[in-house]
């Protein structure tokens, strides 16, 4: 890594550097991508992941959407 927002990679063609000022690895709970970054993950003791985070909803959306299956849960407020 030349700087702290700046990682090499390969693709089938060439070797090239990503540039971000924000990296979002969304690949679970096992995540390649916060192993190959050296990141610790952070245990708070909670049960189940938590994402927080802010959308701009428009007039007609509804107040508030769940969604429930065998394992998982999605709940937005």
């Amino acid at each position: 890594m030349s700087s702290k927002n700046a990682w090499p990679a390969k693709t089938a063609e060439r070797k090239l550097t990503i540039r971000a000022d924000l990296t979002i690895g969304a690949d679970g709970r096992h995540s390649l991508v916060r192993e190959k970054a050296g990141f610790e993950p952070l245990e708070i003791g909670a049960p189940m992941d938590v994402l927080w985070f802010r959308l701009s909803r428009n007039a007609d959306d509804p107040e508030a959407f769940g969604r429930m299956e065998a394992g998982q849960i999605l709940v937005l407020i």
